[in-house]
C-alpha cells in the first residue's frame, strides 16, 4: 500500500500544475486511500451490514501513519528539487566540495573565497555550478566562474573563468540611491519613471582605455512609459551616468 500511495504522488508530481495545487492532491490522494481502505476492510468483515450497523462502523486506526506523514512530508519538500534533478543534499555537498578544490587549485584559494553560488543543478549526466565574485559583500559585475562536472566520476568537463585579483576599491557611497534615480528623472526628463531592484555593484570599465578600472555603482532597473524596461549604471561616488542599456531592444 505505501508503494502505491508514493509511486501517486510521484505521478502527481509530473502534472504541469501550480506547486500549491499539486501539494492539495498529493494529500487528497494520500488520505482518500487510507480511508477507502479502512471502509473496505470494516465491509469485508461484515458483509450484511444494515443502517443501525452503518452508524457504529468505525474506521481502524491508519497503519504506521506517522511512517507514511513522515514519507509524505520529505516528498513534499523535495518538490523544488526534484525541478532542477538535485534530489540528493548529500551529493550535492560532495560536488561542491570537488569544485571548491578544483578551483583553489587552478586558480587559487583567494578566488574561490570571493565566489558564492548563484546556481547549481544536475541535467543528466552533468552538474552545473555557477559562481559569481564578490569584493566585501558587494557583486563584481561580470565577474562568473561556470564548471561543469561528470555525475559519475567527478571530472571536470568544462571550465570557463572570468574573474579579478587584488581589487582596491572603496564601497563607501557618496551619492545615495535616491540622488542616482534623480540623475535619471533628469536625463529622461520624465517624472513618471518607476524604480525597481537598486542595487550596489562594481562596475568594471571596459568601454575606456583601462579595462581595469573598478566603479562603485548604483545598478538600477528603470521602467518608463510606454512599458520600456532598461538598466543605469550611476556612479555612486559622483553621480555619473556610465552606462545604460534597454532590455526591450
Amino acid at each position: 500500500m505505501k508503494k502505491k500511495i508514493i509511486k501517486s504522488i510521484k505521478k502527481i508530481q509530473d502534472k504541469p500544475e501550480d506547486e500549491k495545487t499539486k501539494i492539495v492532491w498529493i494529500l487528497s490522494v494520500f488520505f482518500m486511500i487510507l480511508i477507502i481502505g479502512g471502509w473496505f476492510s470494516s465491509f469485508k468483515n461484515n458483509k450484511s451490514v444494515t443502517n443501525n450497523d452503518f452508524n457504529k462502523i468505525v474506521i481502524p486506526p491508519f497503519p504506521d501513519i506517522e511512517t507514511e506523514l513522515n514519507e509524505l512530508d520529505a516528498t513534499i519538500n523535495n518538490l523544488d528539487n526534484l525541478k532542477t534533478g538535485i534530489v540528493d543534499k548529500n551529493e550535492q555537498v560532495q560536488i561542491e566540495k570537488i569544485a571548491k578544490l578544483y578551483i583553489e587549485e587552478n586558480l587559487s584559494k583567494e578566488v574561490y573565497d570571493s565566489l558564492k553560488i548563484k546556481q547549481i543543478e544536475k541535467q543528466k549526466d552533468n552538474w552545473h555550478l555557477e559562481y559569481q565574485q564578490y569584493h566585501k559583500d558587494i557583486l563584481i559585475e561580470e565577474n562568473k566562474i561556470l564548471l561543469t562536472m561528470n555525475n559519475t566520476n567527478g571530472k571536470v568537463t568544462d571550465f570557463v573563468s572570468n574573474y579579478d585579483k587584488d581589487i582596491n576599491i572603496d564601497i563607501t557611497p557618496n551619492v545615495e540611491i535616491k540622488e542616482a534615480q534623480d540623475k535619471i528623472i533628469s536625463k529622461l526628463n520624465d517624472e513618471s519613471l518607476e524604480f525597481k531592484n537598486s542595487n550596489l555593484i562594481i562596475y568594471k570599465n571596459i568601454v575606456k582605455k583601462h579595462p581595469k578600472e573598478y566603479r562603485l555603482a548604483w545598478k538600477i532597473n528603470v521602467i518608463s512609459k510606454p512599458f520600456q524596461n532598461s538598466y543605469y549604471y550611476i556612479d555612486a561616488k559622483d553621480g555619473e551616468i556610465l552606462y545604460y542599456y534597454s532590455l526591450d531592444k
